[in-house]
């Protein structure tokens, strides 16, 4: 069977809200349907709005929710500066933002307009952005909807399609639903032959069985029931947040998707068998309510008076002592199971999204969660919530993850969302000192080579304590600078702050002690000589022997250069730390628990903590300082 590849002119009138989709995605307004024409492997001409070819592209997939459908491509010419669509024999779009070509005019245009054949347009290799397909396809397989939100899933049943975002039915009551007719008492479904699980319609409550067992759909007894191994189902998700005081209404939107089963007289879909396959068709459900911020118990609303059933109950609570009040809700599926299609009355895709009423004048009413107070009990939590002090914790989810929008106030949020499948862009962490506005004896260790194992294992004494010098002082200087900044931009944790003071303090002085014992004790000088000339043959094969693996073609000298056998900062500290116990039997630090260790690395305070197992299973880093300092303790055990 022979497929035909079509070519479109699209215009760009929706620019995708996330940078790092823009270069290679299209944003279209409306949902999938009015888009069915275009598929993968179809390529497009892009528009701006002044008519310019500004790029050309191979369409990789097409993904779409109620309000637009996004053209996400995998190979990619951005056109700059952008060309003139008079160059070509194509107009743009007479009416609407999207017109077919001939694909043979398609062809014969590219190399006319731009110089280029569609085998010389590049593919698409931003990191960045393949991770973010890699993303939303897990996504779109767990959660869901993949086909959009009117898809239909075709020979399987729905909790066997989506493992994830699924709200179970109450048990249902004796003799099923009143009623019922249409697809759920579709003549050719067959009875249950095992007992349902029993489920509560409680918000917050779980299946009672143990197992969470879910049986097959109806006439799906060719079909692996991989539900079954669910552990809990739960009826309800919610969230608590809280809310400026001065609000006095809020608008909750809730949205799911509710599947009902397509009767076999309504499709013509084929099992591989020749029988009607079993069709499931997705209806997006949903609606907003809102909510007089009144101190009590929420009484159970329905947001999408079509399913009376799922609703939204919860709690306001009365004001606390900033004046701020804390509200919970639960989005509950308290519908009933029927005996058969039970699919039916499952919630797929929950979402509860809380934001300010649409006619009040004031968006960001979301305050920061009110935490404990401190009272000395627990100096740990004290000193986190010190340091994470501008991460600002709005809302918590009950058995789902909850998602903020902040406002240029990072202090206050405009909506807090349900979400199923949380995301989080972690930071990349690079060694200081090499970026410009890193610290300046950061910028001249690495500059001079003082980071590197192997000229740490040479340096005469003298430019070795110079060496090591150079980083207790700047962290000196770091913690004056920490201790100017207490009661000026760090108010409010007094007592925590002047904590973390001290601690740096005694820190910074056992730094400077394993510095002068490498100075004044010759086989911890020897030791630690030993231990970095063992690290730097360590690192350098470890990378030679993993690209051997992986079957290059290398030698070990190519290995061997710098940034391979370099400490970062901070791991050099640990070692120092480590040197003074190492090299006295006698000293305190061999009876007492590891403390935690707060250290400057660039611009930033690194804490390690107490428990060695934690630090030798998530840093991989401090598994090498770790590595260094028992081969200095090993060649100390057994000096003669």
């Amino acid at each position: 069977m022979t497929t035909t590849t079509n070519a479109w002119i699209i215009v760009d009138l929706d620019p995708a809200a996330n940078h790092t989709l823009v270069p290679y995605t299209l944003r279209l307004k409306g949902e999938r349907s009015l888009y069915q024409a275009i598929v993968e492997d179809d390529w497009v001409l892009v528009l701006n709005t002044a008519g310019n070819i500004t790029r050309v592209g191979r369409v990789l997939r097409v993904r779409s929710d109620l309000d637009a459908t996004t053209i996400y491509f995998d190979r990619m010419l951005l056109v700059e500066p952008a060309v003139s669509i008079g160059l070509t024999s194509f107009t743009p779009p007479s009416t609407g933002s999207v017109g077919r070509v001939q694909w043979t005019d398609f062809l014969e245009a590219l190399p006319k307009a731009l110089h280029k054949t569609i085998a010389e347009v590049p593919a698409i290799e931003d990191q960045a952005y393949i991770r973010e397909l890699m993303q939303l396809a897990v996504m779109d397989d767990l959660l869901g909807p993949a086909g959009g939100p009117n898809e239909r899933i075709v020979d399987m049943g729905v909790r066997d399609r989506y493992l994830v975002g699924k709200l179970a039915p109450r048990e249902a009551a004796q003799g099923g639903i009143e009623g019922l007719d249409g697809p759920l008492a579709n003549e050719d479904a067959e009875e249950p032959t095992e007992p349902k699980a029993p489920g509560r319609h409680e918000p917050g409550a779980e299946f009672g069985t143990a197992t969470g067992r879910v049986e097959p759909e109806s006439d799906s007894g060719d079909e692996i029931d991989a539900a079954s191994n669910q552990s809990l189902v739960p009826s309800s998700l919610g969230m608590t947040f809280c809310v400026d005081g001065d609000a006095d209404k809020i608008e909750i939107e809730a949205r799911w998707g509710r599947y009902e089963r397509v009767p076999n007289s309504d499709h013509e879909l084929l099992k591989s068998n020749g029988q009607k396959a079993k069709v499931w068709q997705r209806i997006p459900c949903g609606g907003k309510i809102v909510l007089p911020l009144t101190e009590g118990i929420i009484s159970h609303q329905a947001p999408d008076k079509a399913f009376p059933e799922v609703r939204v109950q919860g709690s306001v609570r009365a004001k606390n002592t900033n004046g701020d009040r804390l509200v919970t809700l639960f989005l509950v599926n308290a519908q009933e199971e029927p005996d058969t299609n039970r699919d039916t009355a499952w919630v797929f895709q929950p979402e509860l999204i809380v934001r300010s009423e649409k006619e009040a004048a004031k968006r960001a009413i979301f305050r920061r969660r009110p935490v404990l107070d401190a009272d000395g009990m627990d100096p740990e939590r004290e000193a986190l919530e010190m340091i994470y002090r501008n991460r600002v914790e709005f809302a918590v989810g009950h058995g789902v993850a909850v998602h903020a929008e902040t406002a240029d106030d990072v202090t206050l949020a405009t909506e807090v969302r349900t979400t199923v499948m949380p995301q989080y862009e972690v930071q990349v962490t690079e060694t200081p000192g090499l970026d410009p506005s890193d610290r300046s004896a950061m910028r001249e260790m690495v500059s001079s080579g003082l980071l590197d194992m192997r000229r740490l294992a040479t340096l005469e004494i003298d430019p070795l304590v110079d060496a090591l010098s150079m980083l207790t002082k700047d962290y000196a200087a770091w913690i004056d600078e920490q201790r100017a900044r207490v009661g000026s931009e760090i108010t409010g944790y007094d007592t925590q702050s002047q904590q973390a003071m001290d601690s740096c303090q005694e820190i910074h002085t056992r730094l400077q002690q394993g510095v002068d014992t490498l100075k004044n004790d010759e086989k911890a000088l020897a030791a630690f000589r030993f231990a970095n000339q063992a690290m730097a043959t360590q690192r350098v094969r470890s990378q030679y022997a993993l690209a051997m693996r992986r079957g290059e073609d290398v030698t070990i000298d190519q290995f061997d250069v710098l940034k391979n056998r370099s400490w970062r900062p901070f791991q050099l500290a640990f070692l120092l730390l480590s040197i003074p116990s190492l090299a006295d039997p006698s000293h305190p630090d061999r009876v007492q628990p590891l403390k935690p260790m707060p250290i400057c690395c660039g611009s930033q305070r690194v804490v390690v903590k107490r428990k060695p197992i934690w630090v030798l299973q998530h840093s991989p880093w401090l598994f090498d300082v770790c590595r260094a300092t028992w081969v200095a303790m090993i060649v100390l055990a057994v000096w003669p």
